[in-house]
């Protein structure tokens, strides 16, 4: 999280005059992960969107235009591996 964190201070210096937030795509099929970045990362300068499942991140990425995704690897029916691996698709 301290290196999140670092990012988002890193980024504060960068976009002060522009006031452009990262788009971030948090995919995992537990519901603890997702309340924990949505905790941290939704009280930080960052745009977050959420996916419970690859389908549902697949879903996402080809109508909202992400910046950074953050996935789970280890997901039932398609992994996070085989998401990344849809990536030059979209």
């Amino acid at each position: 999280m301290n290196q999140a964190m670092n990012l988002q201070e890193k980024g504060d210096e960068t976009n002060e005059s522009t006031d452009v937030k990262p788009v971030l795509l948090f995919v995992d099929d537990d519901d603890r992960a997702i309340s924990l970045m949505k905790r941290e990362f939704e009280a930080a300068n960052y745009v977050c969107h959420f996916a419970e499942s690859a389908f549902k991140a697949l879903d996402i990425l080809q109508k909202i235009t992400i910046d950074v995704v953050i996935s789970d690897i280890n997901m039932p029916i398609l992994s996070g591996t085989e998401l990344f691996e849809q990536f030059p698709a979209l």
